[in-house]
């Protein structure tokens, strides 16, 4: 892949003449093959982090055990580098965005 865009809830859409997208490809986080693993951090990764940062692992997969997709166990990448670089368990994804932004799609029950 040369060049990829995530943009988390948020859609883009190919509009037309009016846009400069091409050969565009639209994944969901439930249908996301071949670019599962790009969505946050793998298991194995999260393993090597604590290692590196003399984190518990068990620990860590208690706090951030977050989602699965395509069968494939993803970890939030904002929670898991703040622990490792705080060296402390914490919620650190209750404000990585303003709920304003996306409180229409979310109150609209906006599916894409």
């Amino acid at each position: 892949m040369a060049l990829g865009y995530i943009t988390g809830i948020l859609p883009i859409k190919k509009i037309k003449d009016e846009s400069a997208l091409n050969n565009f490809e639209k994944f969901t986080m439930l249908k996301s093959r071949p670019i599962t693993e790009y969505y946050g951090f793998t298991e194995e990764e999260v393993r090597a982090l604590c290692k590196e940062h003399n984190m518990d692992f068990d620990s860590t997969r208690a706090w951030y055990n977050g989602y699965l997709i395509d069968g494939k166990h993803m970890y939030n990448p904002n929670s898991v580098s703040m622990t490792m670089k705080r060296q402390d368990f914490d919620s650190y994804c209750q404000n990585t965005s303003a709920f304003a932004s996306i409180n229409t799609f979310i109150t609209m029950n906006y599916v894409g």
